[in-house]
């Protein structure tokens, strides 16, 4: 490469003026050949801002520069600092302008649309005459017939959106009414919609209309650029997101925000607004999007609605993910698979107050009743018949709600934490384990806050939602008039508000039922009991938390180790794992004795009278 670009170097190097003149000349005839695609893309930028035919003129021949390395050239040698930009005053002269001509330029370059509009830059501390002009990032690509954006930008995919769950009429009557008018179209989400939805409709609207339109995350409106991009494309903007300032202020025609849940607005300027909420779609419009998505599937696309809250977009990719998985022969495309990429694809930054799990638990290991195991299956049934019941049949209408809402209480230990995990692993869902005492704060405003992000997390992360010891924040209310008892009544009661409204798997977890607010009592579909284990639930504990693998003596007896310990499986296991460390350091196998010892301790520890020895006598091998 030297070898070949040393004789190019002098070449230019040699090019006397009337060379570089002919080289330049060359280059117009090249440009006029392959075809000038910037009238087009000119016109629009005129029309919008305003651009004079010298102004229009003087972008052009800004850009020349870009276009071929003759032109760099004539612009570096009469550049008094070297660059290869045209100098303000390289372009008076080239113009012939007097000094009436001087001043107008002055003007243009100072207070006209060129600069303001940032399609034109003159930047340095140089004399005026002496600074380079250059176009906005990319503008002469453009012009060119290139499609690459600025710096910084980078449009959003989103899918093609069907018509219903969204007000298109009315959107694209505000959008396309006035489209010479600056103005705002705010889509503010109802529950359960993303902004990524709403740019999705958006879009497909307008496409629909013969108008394109291109969706950005907030971050690319500082893209000095961005602006005038849009405007030469011809494309109405679709802001993904809530802005801190007014979103695109210069732009010249309709700006679409799409608001996020729980956002009252964007930030707004002079220019008219017209707000349109877009409520939340139905579960008759999921399963038809998922029916759209996967129709190979029949019969599964109730199941993914009725599990799955997530938009068109995280859909479309999380199949198209798990249809590619498919593709490589080590998986089969279903449910499962589906429910899967979709989690991995709705990931959240979670608040401080959560704690997120993946749980794999088995049903098997679950001890409990039959009567709780059957209410363990409605739960899961109610998830995945959802749209069955409240879409088909109808029952949305007569007041069934989306969203399954369960209270298990009992004493500690004896499954409750469990079953929640089950449930989310039989669901093919993560689980978010909230933290109590990280949620209440002692700040006004601040528990309620700290409610509302859980709740926005579960709903992004397709998660089943777990409230442990839930009598902390779920509590009676109390009648006591003063003000920290009326705060406290205030944020048991947006909680509540927040649980009605939250259209997934919600799990509450009490030690004492009674402690629980009768107000929420009564929106709960199903309350399991755990209540201590029998014998035979104790001796299928133990059974269950000593392995097969496990080193067990001759003498280990599930059975004479259940009748006597009145205990909750947490404290089975508990014993279980201590006899089993005991062993592994001694080097012996876990025997009857070390269990009984290991009990002796869980005990001590709870407060408790150790019953004694087994009425059958142990043997003393395992010791201490």
């Amino acid at each position: 490469m030297p070898d070949r670009l040393a004789p190019v170097a002098d070449a230019f190097a040699a090019l006397a003026a009337g060379e570089l003149a002919a080289a330049c000349r060359q280059a117009v005839a090249d440009l006029r050949a392959t075809g000038w695609a910037g009238s087009e893309v000119l016109d629009r930028l005129a029309d919008a801002y305003g651009l004079s035919p010298f102004e229009a003129d003087l972008l052009v021949l800004t850009g020349l520069p870009e276009e071929h390395e003759a032109f760099a050239r004539l612009a570096r040698s009469a550049h008094p600092l070297g660059e290869s930009r045209l100098s303000i005053g390289a372009v008076a002269a080239t113009l012939g302008l007097d000094a009436g001509g001087r001043a107008h330029l002055r003007e243009v370059l100072e207070t006209g649309p060129l600069v303001t509009h940032g399609l034109l830059l003159a930047p340095g501390a140089a004399p005026l005459p002496d600074r380079g002009l250059h176009l906005a990032d990319r503008l002469w690509s453009l012009l060119r017939g290139g499609t690459a954006w600025p710096a910084g930008v980078e449009p959003m995919p989103v899918p093609v959106m069907a018509p219903e769950d969204f007000p298109e009429d009315r959107f694209v009557a505000a959008t396309l009414a006035h489209r010479d008018q600056a103005h705002l179209v705010l889509l503010s989400a109802e529950r359960g919609r993303t902004v990524t939805d709403l740019a999705a409709h958006a879009v497909s609207a307008l496409g629909r209309a013969g108008r394109r339109a291109v969706v950005l995350p907030p971050a690319a409106l500082e893209a000095p650029a961005v602006g005038p991009h849009l405007v030469a494309r011809g494309v109405v903007p679709v802001v993904a997101g809530a802005c801190e300032s007014p979103p695109l202020p210069r732009h010249p025609g309709p700006v679409v925000v799409c608001v996020p849940f729980g956002r009252s607005g964007a930030v707004l300027d002079e220019r008219s607004v017209l707000e349109l909420g877009v409520a939340a779609r139905s579960l008759g419009a999921e399963q038809r999007m998922w029916q759209t998505l996967v129709p190979e599937l029949n019969g599964a696309s109730g199941r993914l609605a009725g599990v799955l809250r997530v938009d068109a977009a995280t859909a479309t990719h999380a199949v198209e993910d798990a249809r590619l998985a498919a593709r490589t022969g080590h998986e089969s495309l279903g449910v499962p698979q589906i429910v899967g990429r979709a989690r991995r694809r709705s990931d959240a930054r979670l608040p401080a107050s959560v704690r997120r799990s993946s749980p794999t638990t088995g049903r098997a290991r679950l001890v409990t009743t039959e009567r709780n195991d059957a209410l363990l299956t409605s739960l899961l049934d109610r998830m995945r018949g959802q749209v069955r019941v409240l879409h088909e049949w109808g029952f949305a209408g007569v007041g069934g709600v989306r969203g399954v809402r369960a209270l298990f209480s009992g004493p500690p230990g004896t499954g409750k934490t469990l079953s929640a995990q089950i449930l989310a692993a039989e669901l093919g869902l993560d689980l978010l384990s909230v933290d109590l005492s990280a949620l209440v704060s002692k700040w006004l405003g601040e528990t309620e806050k700290n409610i509302g992000e859980v709740f926005e997390a579960a709903e992004l992360c397709q998660a089943v939602l777990f409230f442990d010891e839930a009598d902390a924040i779920f509590g009676r209310r109390t009648d006591a008039g003063d003000a920290q008892a009326r705060w406290a009544n205030l944020e048991t009661a947006y909680l509540l508000s927040r649980i009605d409204e939250f259209d997934g798997l919600v799990v509450l977890a009490t030690n004492l039922r009674s402690n629980i607010d009768e107000a929420f009592v009564r929106r709960i579909d199903v309350i399991i009991e755990y209540d201590d284990p029998e014998v035979p639930e104790r001796e299928r504990l133990w059974r269950a938390h000593l392995p097969d693998q496990a080193p067990l003596a001759a003498d280990v007896d599930p059975r004479e180790l259940a009748e006597p310990y009145a205990v909750s499986g947490g404290v089975i296991r508990n014993a279980a794992l201590s006899a089993a460390f005991h062993a592994a350091e001694h080097g012996r196998e876990i025997t009857q004795s070390m269990l009984v010892e290991a009990l002796r301790r869980e005990y001590d520890k709870s407060g408790r009278t150790f019953p004694g020895a087994p009425r059958i006598p142990v043997t003393s091998s395992g010791g201490n």
